[in-house]
């Protein structure tokens, strides 16, 4: 399926493999030429409500973008002008039916799907339409998925599904290819982390010391290796910082969810953030190489990006945090010595 791009038109030439930051614009819509250029909502907002209002809003879409929160703040406008209600009532509304990964596997199970589809198939509480939200659609168990496939296929009249994800290339390709895809942009950048940049800047000056004129000397190894643990380490203590405070923030609002849907959430906005934390990591890589490109060290690059890729790996299967990022930043190390 085409996808429009809400961003813009804008290509990164070292596009990080941890978020999708940017996508092809179409026009899928004909009315698409209407939309004016200054707008209050996301643009992928303001155009599934122009839709809405033509009667032509598509009955599977897939939200994707790199932070969960904005895609649940569209998708919520749009649900709740479908169903004539305000955003802040959805929670509460019986027409309005929810999944989200749930246990310490964070999968969505197959027994919830089933249960969601039966609910799908009945009428309407109040009005005349139906909603169903499949948060983090990637998460979706093998079964579930193909359960739910007739559904996205042939869904009750007057129903909408909306499958949000921020990672889109682990959503199965069965789904893709039976939903419209819409890329929400974040609706403002993060506000700087001081210590991470402090991070990063460590990086850094660690990957430019491996080309140090005494990096053969058994001492200046030692030390290379030692500011290795300590990147690992720290890395390790700052996202489970910036996971903590994240909690906090969405604490009040999980007050109906039970202690595994909890514990989920927990896990996935630690996995959000350490998600966006490696996507710097390859943009630094990405900086490093600008500076002095050769084949050597587009090699070393090409390289890192791997073993990032490989501890990202790693890390899905429950591995030790620390002790996934030191592998990488080994390889790192060979990769980048002497280049």
């Amino acid at each position: 399926m085409s996808a429009i791009d809400a961003s813009g038109e804008r290509r990164l030439l070292c596009a990080p493999r941890f978020s999708s930051a940017f996508s092809q614009k179409t026009a899928l819509f004909p009315f698409l030429d209407l939309f004016s250029s200054v707008q209050m909502l996301p643009p992928a907002t303001e155009i599934l409500l122009q839709s809405l209002a033509n009667n032509r809003l598509p009955h599977a879409i897939l939200l994707y973008g790199e932070d969960i929160g904005t895609l649940q703040n569209a998708c919520d406008t749009i649900a709740a002008r479908l169903l004539e209600t305000q955003p802040h009532k959805l929670a509460v509304h019986p027409d309005r039916l929810f999944l989200r990964p749930s246990n310490k596997s964070r999968r969505i199970p197959i027994d919830e799907v089933r249960d969601t589809v039966r609910q799908i198939q009945q009428t309407a509480c109040i009005g005349k339409r139906k909603v169903a939200i499949i948060l983090e659609a990637e998460r979706m168990a093998s079964d579930a998925a193909d359960t739910f496939l007739k559904t996205l296929e042939e869904p009750p009249a007057d129903t909408t599904l909306f499958l949000l994800t921020t990672k889109r290339t682990h959503v199965r390709q069965t789904i893709l290819s039976r939903t419209l895809h819409f890329h929400v942009p974040p609706a403002s950048p993060p506000p700087p982390d001081p210590a991470w940049e402090e991070w990063l800047f460590a990086l850094d000056n660690w990957i430019c010391s491996l080309a140090s004129p005494a990096r053969n000397t058994t001492q200046h190894i030692a030390s290379l290796i030692f500011t290795l643990y300590g990147l690992a380490a720290r890395f390790d203590k700052l996202l489970k910082t910036a996971a903590s405070v994240e909690w906090k923030k969405q604490e009040e609002e999980t007050e109906s969810l039970d202690k595994e849907q909890k514990e989920a959430l927990q896990l996935g906005i630690l996995k959000n953030i350490r998600a966006a934390r490696y996507a710097d990591m390859e943009n630094r890589l990405c900086a490093i190489h600008a500076r002095a490109p050769s084949l050597a060290r587009t090699n070393a690059l090409h390289t890192s990006i791997l073993e990032l890729e490989r501890s990202d790996r790693l890390l899905a299967t429950n591995f030790n945090e620390i002790a996934a990022l030191e592998s990488a930043l080994l390889q790192w190390m060979r990769a980048w010595h002497a280049k």
